[in-house]
């Protein structure tokens, strides 16, 4: 019997793009959803969004947790997607980095019946 991962490709080069990219929206998507959960907290009066060193409470966390979260991500998320790129870089200078890319497709529906 053969495994789907039996039959996978090895990819010769890749592109820093094609580690960029996902590594960008997993990082917006944790962080937004880690703000978002600041944020409520700050509005049902936990002491998580500060504002000029004061905590900020109410609707007011809501919105100060919102622009605060945008920039956090728009900061952090390409900051640390460029540092692991970069890693991966220094890493294939000194060892070769092969991907294995799985080319089996197997559709759930068309099951056969024994």
């Amino acid at each position: 019997m053969s495994s789907k991962y039996d039959r996978a490709n090895v990819v010769g080069e890749t592109r820093a793009r094609a580690f960029f990219k996902p590594l960008l929206v997993g990082q917006i998507v944790s962080l937004l959803i880690l703000f978002a959960v600041f944020s409520v907290a700050g509005f049902f009066g936990v002491d998580v969004i500060f504002l000029n060193r004061r905590p900020v409470h109410g609707p007011t966390a809501l919105a100060v947790g919102s622009v605060v979260a945008v920039v956090f991500t728009l900061v952090f998320a390409p900051l640390y997607a460029a540092f692991v790129c970069l890693g991966l870089w220094i890493f294939s200078r000194f060892r070769r980095l092969m991907i294995r890319v799985d080319s089996t497709y197997e559709d759930p529906s068309a099951e056969s019946a024994i």
